[in-house]
């Protein structure tokens, strides 16, 4: 009996040590080993093509959709600015070479060798022929070469110009820069109209997305401002049509080409250009006085824009998985990059995950990145504006996770020994960093939809005025002939907007939106409120 127990003993405590080694083996696997990444929708939203080292190829993705088959060359309005005024379209840093310099200057030369060339190549353009109107300068550029200014001058020169209709014997530099300045800025109006205003890009070894370099923006600005100037300088001739056209020529850049673009950053330069289209439609009627057949077709030209104005979310949520495949291979580059400040609890905890020899699973953080941008609504779906339930609910899950993803966190801590939960961690690290702020956005966006409806509506105004020679007591007088409806007010989306007719002695009319703060101020400009008080966004004859 003695000998059997002890038998029995024995053989269970071996059983015991056995099951202790697979248990220990299993959670060292779970815990500490990774499974291969799999690409898959779970884990990121592209899934082909594929890089040789099997992760996602974006730049194959960004080509597939903005160049090829989807914008033949004859159909992109950038390819004529490239062919025309070469390298400082994409490039401002380029503007002091001459054409002869460029290859020979160090920048110049790895710059035209690594980026022009390959450029041309795609774009079908000969990459050594100069391109016509190269030594041509944009406004700023070109005051402060001329008449010795910096840029602060610069900038009160030009805000003298755009103020009101001017002859050329008031600014003869500028007249002069203007009338050799012209063929690059009718050129400008036939590339805006075009179905596409896209530029390839150069593959570049470094980073993913976040380093794509995106569509020019500056150039565009620029050429932007510099319509600006001669729709005055128009004006002042007596060329309405001709300013209506430079004015139309930024609307259809903002609302073609930027506003409608899947990247929120290039959506705010179109809010930035459609501000400025707006204040120079604005400057033609005050001082135009068009003619009702001109009226008529201010009218039509501004319902016919392909006005969505939305917030899609498509490129975000790429480089949220670009992000995390980049993690999964141990590219450090992402935590030194400019989001991660020193100072910055939850840059602390990036950092130190990444320097962490801690595997963790892509595929599981995969599904919670996925599950988060499902929740949040980051669906890349049109969505209608205003979208401020759609951002307060974003606001409020970035939020949540910016507090349990920093060093101090409890839950940072408990993540961290098992591997679902330390992938579930790096994920919503990942989220709390990346996320694109909405909040803003959508403000700057319900803003410049504001500055557009008020314009529709003055220039039916102007209609009624032009057959009555009177302003209408209400808006609604204006329906059916001269607008289909009285738009609401974007900030409020209960009344329409605001319309009084003489509030002043020396004032036809005013009408105005309540503004960001959804309160009626009763017409105070930015002007007159104290510097970043949210004000009403008004339009006044």
């Amino acid at each position: 009996m003695t000998n059997t127990g002890t038998f029995s003993i024995k053989s269970w405590y071996r059983r015991r040590r056995y099951w202790g080694t697979a248990i220990l083996l299993l959670l060292v696997y779970f815990c500490l080993i990774p499974s291969p990444l799999r690409v898959s929708p779970e884990t990121t939203r592209i899934t082909e093509p594929l890089t040789p080292d099997g992760m996602p190829d974006y730049y194959a993705v960004y080509e597939r959709m903005w160049i090829g088959k989807l914008c033949p060359p004859e159909d992109n309005g950038q390819r004529l600015m490239i062919a025309a005024c070469g390298p400082r379209v994409l490039e401002h840093g380029l503007t002091q070479h001459r054409w002869e310099e460029l290859p020979k200057d160090e920048y110049g030369k790895i710059w035209f060798e690594n980026y022009w060339i390959p450029l041309c190549e795609h774009m079908f353009i000969d990459p050594y022929v100069k391109p016509p109107f190269y030594e041509l300068r944009e406004f700023f550029w070109t005051m402060k070469s001329v008449l010795k200014i910096d840029d602060v001058e610069s900038q009160k020169l030009w805000d003298k110009l755009v103020a009101e209709p001017w002859q050329a014997e008031d600014y003869p530099e500028v007249a002069a820069w203007l009338k050799d300045y012209s063929p690059v800025l009718d050129l400008y109006g036939i590339a805006v109209r075009k179905p596409n205003f896209l530029c390839w890009r150069k593959r570049s070894d470094e980073g993913g997305t976040l380093w794509i370099l995106l569509p020019d923006v500056q150039s565009n600005r620029a050429f932007a401002r510099d319509l600006r100037i001669r729709i005055t300088e128009r004006l002042g001739r007596g060329d309405i049509d001709g300013a209506w056209y430079d004015t139309m020529s930024m609307f259809y850049l903002a609302q073609k080409h930027y506003l409608n673009d899947p990247i929120i950053v290039i959506n705010l330069v179109g809010v930035a250009v459609e501000k400025q289209a707006c204040e120079a439609a604005r400057t033609i009627l005050k001082y135009g006085q068009p003619n009702q057949e001109q009226l008529k077709r201010f009218s039509q030209d501004l319902t016919d824009l392909p006005r969505h104005c939305v917030l899609s979310f498509d490129f975000e949520k790429i480089v949220l998985y670009d992000v995390l495949c980049r993690f999964y291979q141990g590219d450090k580059s992402i935590v030194s990059d400019t989001h991660f400040k020193s100072s910055d609890t939850k840059s602390k905890a990036m950092k130190f995950l990444a320097y962490l020899p801690l595997p963790f699973d892509a595929n599981i953080a995969g599904k919670h990145i996925t599950e988060f941008v499902r929740t949040s609504g980051l669906s890349g779906q049109k969505h209608p504006i205003p979208l401020q339930k759609l951002i307060k609910l974003q606001h409020q899950l970035v939020e949540e996770k910016k507090k349990k993803t920093t060093l101090s966190s409890f839950r940072f801590w408990l993540s961290l020994p098992f591997i679902r939960t330390r992938s579930q961690l790096i994920a919503d690290l990942i989220i709390a960093e990346f996320t694109p702020s909405l909040e803003p956005a959508d403000k700057a966006l319900n803003r410049i939809n504001a500055h557009f409806d008020l314009l529709r509506i003055a220039v039916a105004l102007e209609q009624y005025n032009k057959a009555t020679k009177k302003y209408p007591e209400k808006l609604d007088e204006l329906i059916p002939e001269y607008l289909n409806e009285i738009p609401l007010d974007l900030f409020t989306r209960r009344q329409t907007i605001t319309y009084k007719i003489k509030p002043k002695d020396d004032t036809e009319y005013l009408i105005y939106s309540y503004g960001p703060n959804g309160k009626d101020d009763g017409g105070i400009t930015e002007r007159d409120a104290k510097h970043g008080e949210d004000v009403d966004i008004i339009l006044e004859r």
